[in-house]
């Protein structure tokens, strides 16, 4: 690379730069995670946001989940975003399902307090999810684990020779 040098400027030739484009995983990776991070500080500042019960607790994990996402998805590495997109769409998955089915009437203690058919107690007047709670689950689950699912469908190529 030519370097010029004279006492008050240094001038070098860079070689240009490689073009990143992001995939699929990593921008969705990258709204979910700005959008959870948006709903934990809502919920840290307003616990029945929208209608849901955002607890201490739920909205710390959702504003974690939130900022790990969205820091993978702005890596260069696509791998990060998958693993975090898989992780998370799991976790949010079995926090729906575990809702959906162990739920049951009450009426909750945190966020938005009206009686609910499937109220989720894991710690009585501390961390409670309710339906909306759950179905909020249900379709985070579902776009990380289709951005997790697309990340994998394009790295297994199978019957290829």
């Amino acid at each position: 690379m030519p370097v010029s040098n004279t006492p008050f400027t240094r001038t070098t030739t860079h070689p240009p730069r490689k073009e990143f484009k992001r995939d699929t995983t990593q921008t969705i990776s990258l709204i979910v995670g700005f959008v959870l991070f948006a709903l934990g500080l809502s919920g840290l500042m307003t616990p029945s946001f929208m209608g849901l019960h955002l607890s201490v607790l739920h909205s710390l994990i959702i504003t974690a989940a939130g900022f790990s996402l969205f820091w993978n998805g702005y890596r260069v590495n696509p791998r990060a975003s998958f693993n975090t997109c898989l992780g998370f769409g799991l976790f949010f998955g079995f926090l729906s399902v575990t809702g959906f089915v162990f739920g049951r009437y009450g009426h909750p203690q945190v966020g938005f307090e009206r009686a609910d058919e499937r109220l989720l107690k894991i710690i009585p007047g501390f961390q409670e999810l309710a339906t909306l709670d759950h179905t909020v689950h249900a379709v985070i689950a579902v776009v990380l684990l289709a951005g997790a699912y697309d990340w994998w469908r394009g790295h297994h190529h199978y019957g290829a020779s």
